[in-house]
């Protein structure tokens, strides 16, 4: 609580305080955010929330503890980003010469805001040199002041001879999950240059350079021990005696002098950070359901979140498959297929379609036989496979399955998954019962196609999401008026949500423009233009049932 209150702009305030602290006398003013801009103006932007507790503590004596850290922590959002990310040590321990075994010690030294969060590491070289590495996540050991340090051990050799002359690109990419401040980045990334030299008179020795690196002298110092460090100076400082390892035996010979410490500096990830997702602040409220219909003039896109379908004539089914509209030749049709003909099933090696019915059905030309059961393998991505229902000699019912995704560019695949995680994480959402099939399979949707008969609607199972544009190859919801790809429509938390692809398409909900990689949810009666193409959201149903 504020004991004292002084109602001055906030140019006189600061005057004011200033005055008055050469007096000894402190001043409390009850407008917090005068009193952090006070305490900002006072630091470098490399101070703690401790340290900048302490100063505003040090201004306002009188203010309660939950009023310090709010202004503290609107302070330490004022510095710039930069200095508020994590820090990367690199102890290279001596000099690497060509044909030698390197192991450098890696440390990831946190901030306050990431100190929260676990980072998962990914570690590339290229060109490739000897080294037997799976993943540093795995390596990773957390300090008692909760900093992360692991070891990347390689050789400077390419199948077991000294390497080539030439650069070698070490890309160190970090992860943070479990981040809640949803300004800063949640990917960083560095790149260090490692600089083979042509052979000359005497011993070749790599060179090591990097952007933003600082290099310390850390005087013997094992960095398993350490937890806070504290740097300064200029991107090309020298920083000797940090610490000094205490417990270590003395020696007529420190090769602290041969040691290498480098400090990285970590930038954003930009193909993540910049193109991240986010919530639409606007359009907050969702319908939740398991499906819903995408109206599209006289077309109806029959949307599922659901791992199992149900196919039958029975009105419980989730995919009626009656011949319709209704008359005496389709109601005789209707009567070979059984009440509930035939399940699909989703799972991590594809689709697996069982029947009960004595008269089963065919997936791509071949039939079921006694067992009643196939396996729509995973390998079958974007093959169109026509699925029978019934016996071949009556009239069948017939279908085309299309499991739709993308097996070609991995690069994108894991950028578009880490994206919607991101989103997910961030937010404290749920992702569907099938985010995990679909990656084991690759599959982002699986279409479902009448052929034959009622060929206006269609019905889609979203594993990932669902692309919808004039791509047949890459959009489960296709129209030819649309770019190749123009929306996507996701399933989180129980409710089904829509996103442009990129800026070259227009996502409207309800006159509502989203923004690039604005996020929003979707209720029962919205209307939606994407690029002038106009649909209606709403609770699932059928044609004619």
């Amino acid at each position: 609580m504020v004991l004292h209150r002084h109602h001055l702009p906030l140019r006189q305030c600061h005057s004011r305080i200033s005055e008055l602290d050469l007096e000894g006398i402190w001043v409390v003013t009850d407008d917090l955010e005068q009193i952090a801009s006070t305490v900002a103006q006072n630091c470098n932007g490399e101070e703690s929330i401790a340290q900048i507790e302490a100063n505003v503590r040090e201004l306002a004596p009188d203010l309660e503890a939950a009023d310090v850290a709010k202004v503290a922590e609107g302070v330490r959002s004022q510095f710039p980003v930069f200095k508020r990310l994590p820090h990367l040590i690199v102890d290279w321990k001596t000099p690497p010469t060509i044909g030698s075994q390197c192991s450098p010690q890696f440390l990831l030294v946190l901030s306050d805001e990431y100190s929260g969060a676990t980072p998962e590491i990914d570690i590339a070289l290229n060109p490739r040199l000897d080294y037997e590495y799976e993943s540093a996540t795995t390596e990773l050991q957390r300090s008692e002041k909760g900093h992360w340090d692991w070891f990347f051990p390689f050789a400077l050799t390419k199948n077991g001879l000294d390497c080539l002359p030439g650069d070698y690109i070490l890309s160190i990419a970090i992860r943070f999950a479990g981040l809640n401040h949803p300004t800063l980045p949640r990917h960083l990334r560095t790149d260090i240059r490692l600089t083979v030299p042509r052979a000359s008179d005497g011993e070749q020795v790599l060179e090591i350079d990097a952007d933003g690196k600082s290099i310390v002298n850390l005087q013997g110092m094992d960095l398993r021990q350490f937890g806070t460090i504290k740097l300064s100076g200029s991107d090309d400082a020298i920083v000797n005696a940090l610490h000094v390892a205490g417990n270590e035996p003395e020696s007529k010979h420190d090769d602290a002098a041969d040691r290498i410490v480098h400090e990285y500096r970590l930038r954003p990830d930009n193909r993540f950070e910049f193109e991240g997702l986010f919530l639409s602040e606007s359009i907050m409220d969702g319908s939740r359901a398991p499906k819903a219909s995408l109206t599209l003039g006289e077309r109806n896109v029959i949307l599922y979140s659901q791992p199992s379908l149900r196919l039958g004539r029975s009105r419980g089914a989730d995919i009626v498959t009656r011949f319709l509209p209704r008359s005496e030749e389709h109601d005789t049709h209707s009567k070979n297929l059984s009440r509930i003909h035939a399940d699909c099933f989703l799972n991590e090696d594809g689709m697996v379609i069982t029947s009960d019915s004595s008269t089963g059905f065919e997936l791509d030309f071949t039939h079921c036989g006694d067992s009643g059961e196939m396996l729509l393998p995973k390998e079958r991505l974007n093959d169109q496979i026509e699925l029978g229902l019934g016996q071949f000699l009556k009239t069948q019912f017939k279908m085309s399955v299309t499991p739709i995704g993308n097996n070609t560019n991995q690069v994108l695949k894991r950028q578009d998954r880490q994206r919607i995680e991101d989103l997910a994480e961030r937010n404290y959402m749920r992702q569907s019962r099938l985010w995990k099939t679909s990656e084991s399979t690759d599959w982002e949707c699986v279409q479902f196609k009448r052929l034959e008969n009622l060929e206006e609607e269609e019905y889609v199972v979203i594993c990932q999401y669902v692309q919808i544009g004039s791509s047949f190859k890459l959009c489960g919801i296709t129209d030819k008026r649309l770019p190749s790809v123009a929306a996507r429509i996701l399933y989180l938390n129980n409710t089904f949500h829509i996103c442009g692809y990129d800026n070259s398409s227009e996502v409207s909900i309800n006159g509502h423009r989203l923004q690039t990689h604005e996020v929003a949810p979707l209720s029962f009666g919205d209307m939606i233009d994407i690029t002038g193409v106009k649909m209606e959201f709403d609770k699932a149903y059928q044609k004619h049932i």
